[in-house]
């Protein structure tokens, strides 16, 4: 799951609003809606620059082989002569299977979710 709070703080996604939810379902759609030549939005150029911090572990549970981590990012999005930025943080859930991690669940926090926003239509 790909998620995005809408306010601050946000305890969970099944009873509130949120920017983006989105289940690997919903992913793919958007993928392929946003990869179609047909999406007028995307028709110039998109281009992104991500800048990451340290990754700061929160949470290990042996036993069922999951981790949680989370780092600070900062994103730069640019298209049509016009620069937007995102700054927040990203937590993984990650579980442990056939000897690899796989994200279970991305949270990404930004720092002014409660803000206005254009339509966003990439993953930050």
């Amino acid at each position: 799951m790909y998620w995005v709070p809408l306010v601050p703080g946000q305890e969970d996604h099944e009873d509130h609003a949120s920017l983006y939810r989105e289940d690997r379902t919903l992913m793919a759609m958007r993928i392929a809606r946003i990869g179609h030549p047909a999406a007028h939005s995307l028709t110039r150029p998109l281009r992104t620059s991500h800048v990451t911090g340290p990754v700061m572990l929160k949470r290990v549970d042996p036993e069922y082989g999951s981790v949680t981590a989370a780092v600070r990012f900062q994103m730069i999005e640019f298209q049509d002569d016009r620069r937007r930025y995102f700054g927040g943080l990203f937590t993984y859930e990650l579980r442990r299977s056939n000897n690899a991690y796989h994200i279970r669940r991305k949270r990404v926090d930004l720092i002014d979710c409660d803000a206005p926003f254009e339509p966003l239509e990439i993953f930050i």
